[in-house]
């Protein structure tokens, strides 16, 4: 016969029978009961504290280790002391109340704590907050609903583990160490009561003492830790955004520098009009590298000329002084080759260069007249011990970086920025040089066109003033040629008159003289031809008839 209630306890779902044989083992092997769940609760919060070590984060953890450690104490002593005394009715009672309300405080707590603070994720759980009390209530007013209620919490609560399992999975991976917990004691649980509400099984002591254990540690404890953990997921979510945006300002905040520090170095390549201007970029590159962060101690241009095999070389001394450019073949150049190597592939060349090869590479610049002394170059009676040369590729060249240490990956980045900011500008520059030469070769071309063009005008204007003059000349020659024939004929008349006049022959002298008279007249026509043709070209060329004539000046 069933007794009153008893029988219907969450924590059992046995007869009375049962009942009283499973309380006279518990008074028979009290010290038993007492040292077994010692030893579990020792284990699991050894277990817990080593959990607390691994996440030391979760300050958390400490706390809820020293609160389940006494609830589980306390529980275990008044089971143990107190509880065997009492009717099954009562001790079914007080342990579901023990139950509900220690698993009740175990989500409980976390959750306030987290208020507090102001965090309120866990809404999931509330649900499970309320239901305590209602399991409370419905095991003292309706006992008989409870094995029932009991089954089907365990059952949902295998769905509910589950799904906390798989977002502890989701959103932290270690909450699935925390979760096993609460699963494996809902499972076990789960079986033995199924196991023993369908009589294929025996509940002694030993497994009594199992099924507290699990009860009122692993299932409520892995529900804390869980609990707990997502609000120190939490917390360290805000601390982890927190730093994420601080990191992404940083990191937007040195690529505004370092595309600041590239326009920079556009604009003063886009500036540059002839060769003598690249010697103010190794000066800003310094002063840029500085900005940005970079450790280093001399920086410099190399422009290569493949086809000439010839190095354009723009240096620096540590003080950050550009040196007059110099230009050197490959074969001056020892590590040469394999720097065209890389830059040919686009990569990155690092030579260490020890003191005396810096010495070395001064004293052949001195020696070549590239530089004053090795001490310009240098700037010290004693260099550096090492000096890491870094030769970042561009188009047309390297940009170089020397410092006494390598430089990292981010340092590399913001040189390798400034190159490609230095090629696209010099490739402007370029352009701008092969258009300024073109512009000079047509204006070269049209200032030979132009003289070519004069030339010809001159010679054309020569051709015509020699057609008109020939034309002149003829027309001129024309009257002259009358004039001097007339004028040697009445010479040799004269002469003939005056010998006639000797003679006394007055006739003769007479027709000579009329001959002469006709003659003389003859000339003065044909001289006023002459006249009348240079007087038409004067006044040809002057636009006038070239007589004077009064002219109006008011």
């Amino acid at each position: 016969m069933k007794e009153n209630a008893g029988d219907l306890g969450f924590e059992f779902g046995f007869g009375t029978h049962a009942f009283n044989q499973l309380r006279a083992q518990i008074i028979t092997y009290r010290s038993f009961t007492l040292f077994f769940s010692a030893a579990v609760l020792f284990v699991l919060l050894l277990l817990h504290l080593m959990l607390y070590y691994k996440f030391p984060e979760d300050q958390s953890n400490l706390l809820i280790s020293i609160i389940v450690g006494l609830l589980l104490i306390s529980d275990v002593a008044v089971h143990s002391y107190v509880y065997s005394d009492l009717t099954a009715y009562w001790y079914t009672v007080l342990r579901l109340i023990w139950a509900y309300t220690s698993s009740f405080a175990y989500i409980f707590l976390p959750y306030v704590t987290a208020t507090i603070f102001g965090l309120k994720k866990l809404k999931k759980v509330i649900w499970l907050i309320a239901g305590y009390p209602l399991l409370v209530l419905s095991s003292i007013f309706a006992p008989e609903l409870l094995n029932y209620i009991a089954l089907l919490l365990f059952s949902i609560s295998i769905f509910l583990l589950g799904y906390i399992c798989w977002q502890a999975y989701t959103s932290r991976k270690r909450g699935v160490y925390f979760v096993a917990f609460g699963v494996l004691g809902a499972l076990i649980l789960t079986i033995m009561y199924m196991l023993y509400a369908l009589s294929l099984i025996e509940i002694n002591i030993g497994i009594y003492s199992v099924m507290i254990a699990f009860n009122y540690t692993l299932f409520p404890l892995g529900m804390t830790l869980y609990v707990a953990d997502s609000y120190g997921y939490l917390f360290t979510s805000m601390e982890n955004e927190v730093s994420d945006r601080t990191h992404e300002l940083q990191e937007k905040s040195k690529e505004i520098t370092r595309q600041a520090a590239a326009d920079r170095v556009r604009a003063e390549i886009s500036s540059m009009r002839n060769i003598r201007d690249l010697q103010k970029i190794t000066p800003l590159i310094w002063k840029e590298l500085h900005v940005l962060g970079v450790p280093f101690s001399r920086c410099g241009t190399f422009i290569i000329d493949e086809e000439a095999e010839m190095v354009q070389m723009h240096l620096s001394n540590p003080d950050g002084k550009a040196l007059a450019a110099t230009t050197l073949t490959f074969s001056d150049m020892d590590y040469i080759g394999e720097a065209l190597q890389h830059w040919r592939n686009g990569t990155i060349f690092t030579v260490q260069w020890n003191a005396e090869r810096l010495t070395n590479w001064a004293r052949m610049l001195a020696e070549r007249g590239l530089i004053d002394s090795t001490d310009t170059y240098l700037n010290s009676a004693t260099p550096i011990e090492s000096l890491h040369l870094h030769f970042v590729p561009f188009k047309q060249g390297m940009l170089y970086v020397g410092s006494s240490e390598p430089l990292g990956s981010d340092e590399l980045k913001n040189i390798e920025e400034l190159a490609e900011a230095f090629s696209v500008a010099y490739a402007r520059y370029e352009d701008f040089t092969q258009l300024e030469e073109k512009n000079n070769e047509l204006l070269t071309a049209l200032q030979n066109l132009e003289a070519a063009q004069d030339q010809l005008v001159q010679q054309e204007k020569l051709a015509s003033l020699g057609q008109l003059t020939a034309g002149i000349a003829h027309e001129i020659k024309n009257p002259l040629n009358f004039v001097n024939n007339f004028s040697e004929v009445s010479d040799e008349m004269i002469t003939e008159l005056i010998e006639a006049l000797n003679k006394g022959d007055i006739d003769e002298s007479l027709a000579l003289s009329k001959d002469i008279g006709a003659n003389l007249r003859k000339i003065h026509e044909h001289g006023s031809r002459a006249d009348g043709i240079v007087k038409s070209m004067l006044q040809h060329s002057r636009g006038g008839d070239g007589k004077m004539e009064p002219t109006p000046i008011n």
